[in-house]
């Protein structure tokens, strides 16, 4: 299951690894408000944006949709712990399910 705080994550992976809005636009030849958007969490990006994005920075997809705990008290959702393998169908099929489309409307 994916909790809604993946928003949250993409965006602190990002300042981790020191991506800037105006290089990601570039990159991903999107609008630079569109792509601040997306990173603040405000706004839903496509599954192929969000594979793009991960490709482009190094991120992987895991550790924002699955975060593991850390040591910091927070935990993660319960997930099957099988490999995933970043396809774009997996992430697709994450954007699509009912408890996603929920979460992300709040």
């Amino acid at each position: 299951m994916v909790d809604s705080d993946w928003r949250t994550r993409l965006g602190e992976q990002l300042a981790l690894k020191g991506v800037k809005v105006t290089e990601l636009s570039e990159r991903l030849g999107r609008h630079r408000d569109y792509v601040s958007r997306v990173t603040k969490g405000e706004a839903q990006p496509s599954a192929e944006l969000l594979m793009e994005l991960f490709q482009i920075t190094g991120i992987r997809y895991e550790d924002v949709m699955f975060p593991k705990p850390s040591s910091t008290g927070r935990t993660a959702p319960e997930v099957d712990e099988t490999p995933l393998k970043g396809s774009l169908e997996q992430l697709q099929t994450i954007l699509n399910t009912d408890t996603f489309k929920r979460n992300s409307e709040d």
